[in-house]
């Protein structure tokens, strides 16, 4: 299992010859490209970006486990959003029918998103785009800034483990899932994806009541050293997914995880994180 350091490190190495190629043709590292269907916005210099550019998606596994997991007609929201890189793929499998709700605190990749969206004018009527913090307390003060960017290029101030750039949340509102669902009527969720470095708990805390009575399917990042870091725990984390009756798969084998904190634990690396599919016990789906 990699460190998420040595993944930007590869990143890197990839982007030398992308971006000097890019270079030879007179074209920026801001790019307007068309990957499986969907047209984006993506700079070379940044690796989610990199990562759709060279791949066509990003998180692979992840992709996969949408595709076989979202319907049309679907109800999907997408919490931590960034760029959009699930969210408009999400949109392609919820059809017309469907609809996606994207949550993005920072300013830096709410505006990303919101320029992915444009480009896609056959999506962006099925998706709403929030700029919002979700957590437990609608009361709670929103962090001055979350990480939301993962350069390529050499840079100060970036987290010694993960590498990302912390980013403003100006203009940013707190609010507890459970609440926004009730305030905008929505009637079912079909499935949520969530990957929000560490506030996991905050997030899965304020959404107890749609957990309860929609058991969405949750496909989340799992990264033990994160929660620590947000003042959270990796038994906290399985206390809520427990208490509402959730158990954890691997995202690629789809194996059972075990509900053990030092168990669980032990399986991921300290500045490593795994992506884990959480669904409710005697799932029909």
């Amino acid at each position: 299992m990699l460190r998420t350091r040595h993944k930007i490190a590869l990143a890197k190495a990839l982007r030398l010859p992308i971006v000097s190629l890019s270079r030879a043709r007179r074209k920026g590292t801001v790019q307007t490209v068309s990957r499986r269907g969907i047209t984006w916005s993506l700079d070379l210099d940044e690796g989610i970006d990199l990562a759709i550019y060279t791949f066509g998606c990003f998180e692979p596994a992840t992709t996969r486990v949408l595709e076989e997991s979202i319907l049309a007609g679907d109800v999907v929201i997408d919490i931590g959003a960034n760029i959009g890189a699930h969210t408009l793929p999400m949109a392609q499998l919820v059809g017309e029918t469907g609809r996606v709700f994207a949550f993005e605190p920072t300013g830096f990749a709410h505006a990303k998103l919101v320029r992915n969206l444009e480009l896609n004018t056959q999506l962006a009527s099925g998706v709403v785009v929030e700029q919002m913090f979700l957590t437990d307390s609608s009361t709670e003060s929103v962090p001055e800034a979350i990480y939301s960017s993962w350069p390529l290029k050499e840079g100060s101030n970036l987290h010694k483990k993960h590498c990302g750039a912390a980013k403003d949340t100006l203009g940013t509102a707190a609010m507890k899932l459970d609440d926004y669902v009730v305030t905008h009527s929505i009637q079912r969720v079909d499935l949520i994806k969530l990957d929000v470095d560490g506030y996991e708990c905050h997030v899965l805390r304020g959404a107890a009541h749609i957990l309860k009575t929609h058991r969405p399917v949750i496909v989340m990042e799992l990264a033990p050293y994160a929660l620590r870091e947000a003042g959270e725990s990796l038994e906290e984390l399985l206390r809520i997914l427990t208490a509402a009756d959730y158990l954890l798969n691997d995202e690629v084998s789809r194996r059972p995880l075990p509900m053990d904190v030092d168990r669980l634990d032990a399986m991921v690396a300290d500045g490593s994180s795994v992506n884990v599919i959480a669904q409710p016990a005697n799932a029909s789906r």
